[in-house]
């Protein structure tokens, strides 16, 4: 059976794994290639955009395609979107796999918005925002001369922050929960900017917070149509190997 896994999560990686050693499937992991140094996941790799609907359906009817599992990141709306339609149009299997979110313990100090924006009214002069939810983010709060963003990225993006009232810091994850609660004490972070993505691999900055009583901005996960949402890797496996034995 010939599988299409939409990659770019840890969970992505670790499906590719299981199903790339079972000799039943012929497995292509598809990266959409946004950092400089993708990792390989399976033996057959794709990386870049497909050209939207119309090329992801080439794509599936050239490769012979006969399922697709999405396991792209919670925030990936337009992929997820364009492999379902997709998916549906050639009468395909679609399994989305999205990882649970994060939830609020009694000692978080959060607040949950469903943009950047609702973020503004809550600001002070002087607080310091570490962006983790990717430099598009940063462009809600250009006008906020008095506010200082520090947005991390994976790659260094080649020029200088856009704004005057920011800068980049380049890390790649995972971190350590010790060394998030040393680098927000060392740019004394006052907000920290986040996606509700959930996830073990990127929850250190979240305990570092937590721990330093710094203030959460989570933004909450956009609406999801599908009635099934898968929520563990063996749920998936599972799943293949009833469309294999069907």
């Amino acid at each position: 059976m010939n599988i299409l896994l939409l990659a770019g999560t840890h969970e992505a990686r670790v499906l590719a794994q299981i199903i790339d050693n079972i000799p039943e499937y012929f497995l292509i992991s598809s990266l959409a290639g946004v950092t400089k140094e993708p990792v390989k996941i399976s033996r057959n790799m794709r990386f870049g955009g497909f050209g939207g609907v119309e090329g992801l359906k080439k794509f599936i009817r050239e490769s012979n395609i006969e399922v697709v599992i999405d396991v792209t990141h919670p925030f990936a709306r337009i992929i997820s979107k364009n492999a379902k339609n997709a998916c549906s149009k050639l009468n395909i299997p679609y399994f989305l796999f999205e990882r649970p979110e994060w939830v609020k313990l009694a000692s978080d100090n959060w607040i949950e918005i469903n943009d950047e924006n609702e973020l503004k009214s809550h600001l002070s002069d002087g607080d310091t925002i570490f962006v983790a939810s990717g430099r598009e983010s940063a462009k809600h709060f250009k006008a906020c001369q008095n506010i200082k963003l520090i947005c991390r990225q994976i790659d260094d993006p080649g020029h200088a922050f856009p704004f005057a009232n920011g800068t980049y810091l380049i890390g790649r994850p995972p971190f350590s929960v010790e060394s998030e609660i040393k680098l927000f004490k060392q740019l004394g972070v006052d907000w920290l900017l986040v996606k509700n993505s959930g996830g073990s691999q990127s929850e250190a900055k979240l305990i570092a917070a937590r721990a330093l009583g710094i203030k959460v901005a989570m933004i909450k996960r956009p609406y999801r149509m599908e009635r099934q949402i898968y929520t563990n890797t063996k749920e998936v496996i599972n799943c293949l190997e009833e469309l294999l034995n069907a």
